[in-house]
């Protein structure tokens, strides 16, 4: 086995998961070869190195206090809102429309003209020159003489 072939199958034999002919010959080749031996040590290194890191010891009764963090926030966050979250767009929109129609009924109060004055002042052209209409037209007419 060449050494450019040991180091294509560092992480498998470390695994367990080369077949057994193909292991014997990388046992053989590092017994005989110092450079590959110290390259399986460094990287043995490394990965107890990566495995000791791994394992992190939890203080104890940490799970619980998380979880009791989490359940007062959850308490807290359901107490607040007044008005439960699914409700929110209704209410919304049924205070769009109440100010909506609140607006349209001070407008006409308070316009000044009201619905039925209006349609008392819109005459037809033959009402207007039958009436006293054609004498207002001629003295205007007239006057810009």
């Amino acid at each position: 086995m060449k050494c450019q072939e040991v180091s294509e199958y560092f992480d498998r034999f470390q695994d367990g998961q080369l077949d057994p002919g193909t292991s014997r010959m990388l046992q053989d080749h590092l017994s005989s070869c110092d450079s590959c031996r110290q390259k399986v040590l460094l990287f043995e290194h490394a990965m107890a190195i990566i495995e000791n890191e791994k394992r992190e010891e939890l203080r104890p009764f940490f799970y619980t206090r998380v979880m009791s963090r989490l359940e007062a926030k959850k308490e807290v966050a359901t107490r607040t809102g007044v008005i439960p979250r699914y409700m929110q767009p209704a209410l919304i929109v049924l205070l769009l429309l109440l100010s909506l129609t609140i607006g349209v009924l001070v407008g006409s109060r308070y316009s000044g003209v009201s619905n039925l004055q209006s349609s008392n002042t819109v005459i037809s052209a033959d009402e207007f020159f039958i009436n006293e209409g054609r004498n207002e037209i001629e003295t205007i007419l007239l006057a810009e003489e």
